[in-house]
């Protein structure tokens, strides 16, 4: 059996191997595929969908910390520049980014459950995520996914010290 090489990180590795887990032949119109297929395909969806963590250790009743803004707002980021995300309410996510900058994308609309499940997924046909996208929020321990919301735009910040003082000492 010969493999495809694909480039590290690539957005099509997954579905590469999902192509070839498949049958090579799809059912008849009205018969059910078998449970391993669905099985795949589930698998498939959330690895494309890029899943983020919740922040351990966090108490949801903490404060937003206040942040100072550092430059002019960003309408995207590159993902592969992220380096994690920190859900600090229902309609504020701080994006630290590999060389420490943090970028505030506080979304237009509050964002129900995401304060309380601090798990996002998104998707993008880019190597970006832009104000543009949306997010859905993870619900756990089901696997069905909670609401969908807008992001807003990127803004640069530094977080104020005194905020994360606060949050150490708790």
């Amino acid at each position: 059996m010969s493999r495809t090489s694909l480039p590290p990180r690539s957005p099509v590795a997954p579905v590469a191997a999902i192509a070839r887990a498949l049958p090579s032949r799809m059912p008849q119109p009205g018969r059910l595929l078998p449970l391993s297929a669905l099985t795949v395909l589930a698998v498939a969806g959330l690895a494309i969908a890029s899943p983020v963590r919740a922040q351990e250790n966090h108490n949801p009743s903490d404060p937003v910390p206040s942040a100072t803004p550092a430059g002019k707002p960003t309408s995207c980021l590159l993902l592969n520049r992220i380096r994690s995300s920190e859900v600090r309410s229902d309609s504020v996510i701080d994006f630290i980014m590999r060389d420490g900058t943090v970028y505030r994308n506080t979304l237009p609309l509050s964002c129900p459950n995401l304060g309380f499940e601090r798990r996002f997924a998104y998707r993008t046909s880019t190597q970006q995520l832009c104000s543009v996208d949306t997010i859905q929020v993870i619900t756990l321990p089901s696997p069905l996914r909670g609401p969908t919301c807008g992001l807003g735009e990127f803004q640069p910040v530094t977080l104020d010290k005194t905020s994360k003082s606060k949050r150490k000492s708790k």
